[in-house]
């Protein structure tokens, strides 16, 4: 059987450069991609070129880097940022420095951050290669699949991983292993973030009882909910749906079977690579429970309802609607013209009077166009509901109750994976005793949405 190679690559940011190259200027071939947070990748891979050749070079970035938080490190050792950390992120940073007309060939892009200049007129300085292969192998290492098959991991000079194995069910399983190399600590965090109980988690502090009450706004599910979710997808997809709960299963197998190798030796210690989190964020929480695909879903969500919950503001479009006129109800067919108008004063879709920077329409514009006429005929598919009957969701709101924070690395976790919650850490006191505490907090009680 002839073996078949299997790259998978996820990324946060992938760009891609294409340069068609003539003359005698050659060029190299296919580039690289990288892994960002909860993510594996491949990366390198240069074909060359021969004089007077057309030649497609890709290229892509990811900050921070494909090693992330799991940064391996013990009790009493000293804690630092790991290898390829933010050379990425050294990369696209750079970008501010430029040189003015950015050439895309010649086309060299470095294989390692050394490789790297400050300030160039290359664009490919700033990139490295998105390809099959990696442009120099650093590190390599075998894993058996639950299939009993061999599954191979490459790494290059940027710390991504490149995975090889006979099938896709087995670089799945090769796919999450490295990923829980890279990002096993992110992964335990996003998972009960998705949840709504990172507070539980991790104990009480500003940044983290807030994140579990935004969410209740729009998720908080409960697990049997996670589970027809993902029960719903499989089924709507079809065949395709098989193969999407085959990657997952294989993708959380792999994770648990990295777990399964950070267990304490025969003198007692933590492996050299378990992340340091678990000792200075949370004392006691290694080993993190198994992962489950419900924990994929619960991840999903938290990205869902922090950057896909703006909408058009229908809700409050409808209520306002309703407000003016309590005739626009379930059923009704068109907005009544005394409505229709307060509400075209108040919204001006197309206002003529409104400055602009552009007279361009472009054909993606949906509509193109907006019917500014009254009364206003409602579009096929539009749901209206009884005027009265939506109800508010009662939602976690800070209020009054008391609790001492207990946490006590909120600070890392903050830099490592929640910078921007920085500025909301409580003032920490170190007692006379070298013990150290924490202004006391409000913890989320439950209010009124409206």
């Amino acid at each position: 059987m002839e073996k078949l190679r299997i790259v998978v690559s996820l990324a946060l940011l992938s760009v891609a450069l294409v340069a068609c190259n003539g003359g005698n200027n050659g060029g190299s071939g296919a580039a690289g991609n990288g892994g960002g947070p909860s993510s594996s990748g491949s990366s390198g891979g240069a074909s060359g070129g021969g004089s007077g050749s057309d030649n497609n070079v890709f290229l892509n970035v990811v900050p921070p880097g494909s090693n992330g938080n799991s940064a391996g490190g013990v009790p009493g050792s000293t804690v630092k940022y790991p290898q390829n950390f933010d050379d990425q992120l050294s990369l696209y940073g750079d970008l501010s420095y430029a040189q003015p007309s950015l050439k895309v060939a010649p086309c060299t892009p470095p294989t390692d951050i050394s490789q790297h200049a400050t300030s160039s007129d290359l664009a490919c300085n700033y990139f490295k290669h998105e390809g099959l292969t990696p442009d120099t192998v650093v590190s390599t290492e075998t894993v058996t699949a639950p299939s009993g098959d061999k599954v191979t991991i490459t790494r290059d000079n940027w710390g991504v991983p490149f995975i090889d194995a006979l099938n896709r069910s087995d670089a799945m399983y090769g796919v999450g292993y490295a990923n829980a190399e890279d990002r096993l600590w992110l992964d335990d965090v996003l998972r009960h973030i998705g949840r709504g109980t990172i507070t539980s988690y991790l104990g009480d502090a500003p940044g983290l009882t807030s994140f579990d009450a935004n969410l209740a706004v729009t998720a908080g599910y409960s697990e049997q909910e996670l589970t027809d979710m993902f029960n719903a997808t499989v089924e709507q997809l079809g065949p395709l749906g098989v193969v999407v709960k085959n990657d997952a299963n294989q993708f959380v197998a792999g994770i648990n079977a990295y777990i399964a190798t950070l267990a304490p030796s025969g003198s007692g210690q933590p492996s050299p690579k378990t992340p340091p989190e678990y000792f200075t964020l949370k004392p006691g929480g290694y080993p993190p429970a198994p992962f489950t695909v419900n924990d994929i879903i619960a991840s999903a969500i938290l990205i869902q309802s922090q950057f896909a919950t703006g909408g058009g503001g229908e809700v409050t479009n409808e209520n306002l609607l309703q407000k003016l006129d309590p005739g626009f109800t379930a059923g009704t067919t068109t907005v009544p013209v005394a409505a229709c108008e307060l509400w075209r004063d108040l919204r001006h879709a197309n206002d003529p009077e409104t400055p602009t920077t552009i007279d361009t329409r472009f054909a993606t514009q949906s509509p193109t166009t907006l019917d500014e006429t009254c009364p206003q005929t409602l579009p096929a598919g539009v749901a209206v509901w009884d005027v009265g009957s939506l109800k508010s969701r009662a939602v976690l709101q800070i209020t009054a109750l008391t609790s001492q924070a207990s946490l006590s690395g909120i600070q890392g976790l903050l830099l490592s994976i929640l910078p921007g919650l920085q500025p909301l850490l409580p003032a920490r006191t170190v007692n006379a005793n070298g013990t150290s505490s924490v202004a006391p907090i409000r913890v989320a009680g439950l209010g009124d949405a409206l």
